[in-house]
């Protein structure tokens, strides 16, 4: 129950699509961001939120659990230093999940 919230039907969509990526638990404080992780209403990168919307795409086109690359990307947010490419992010991403498996 912690981890379900009401959203519109855009919201719900770009949730899925990996444009928007939300944080914490309904219990407590949320925390919107864009998928290049600024905060949401604010003015975003557009190279970096495609890089990381086409990773998420291609983590799941590949056969990941929208879990797992949604943690895996959130992850890399946090630690990605650089211009934020597609390929970057993508191997940093895969090196990441086969090292957990």
């Amino acid at each position: 129950m912690d981890n379900l919230i009401t959203l519109c039907g855009a919201h719900h969509r770009t949730l899925h699509r990996g444009q928007l990526v939300i944080e914490g638990h309904s219990s407590g404080n949320l925390l919107f961001r864009h998928a290049d992780g600024t905060h949401y209403g604010r003015i975003v990168d557009p190279r970096a939120t495609t890089a990381y919307e086409q990773a998420f795409h291609a983590l799941r086109s590949l056969g990941f659990r929208e879990r797992e690359a949604r943690g895996t990307l959130d992850a890399l947010r946090a630690t990605h230093t650089g211009e934020p490419t597609f390929e970057s992010i993508l191997r940093q991403a895969l090196a990441m999940l086969t090292t957990e498996h």
